[in-house]
């Protein structure tokens, strides 16, 4: 049988924590530093199911790590352009 938070179409904080397995305080660094995509509604940050699965897919991928592509905001790596390799 379906459960309501199935059919959600965005999670509470402690919805989206609960099921990563992580602190409040994790969670929310996570989503001010934008590494983790959220919306604002209001007050409320809320979190799509889909975004959270994908990111973890994406950790899972890299060995831990989002690709600094997909992170936002993210820069080169000091003494290197365009990925390549340092100077």
């Amino acid at each position: 049988m379906t459960s309501p938070s199935d059919l959600a179409l965005l999670w509470s904080k402690e919805q989206t924590r609960a099921a990563m397995g992580i602190s409040a305080r994790l969670l929310t660094t996570l989503a001010v530093r934008g590494e983790l995509p959220s919306v604002r509604i209001g007050s409320r940050r809320l979190f799509r199911p889909e975004a959270v699965r994908a990111w973890i897919e994406a950790r899972e991928q890299k060995g831990g790590r989002a690709p600094a592509s997909a992170r936002p905001g993210a820069r080169p790596a000091a003494g290197k352009l365009d990925g390549g390799e340092a100077p």
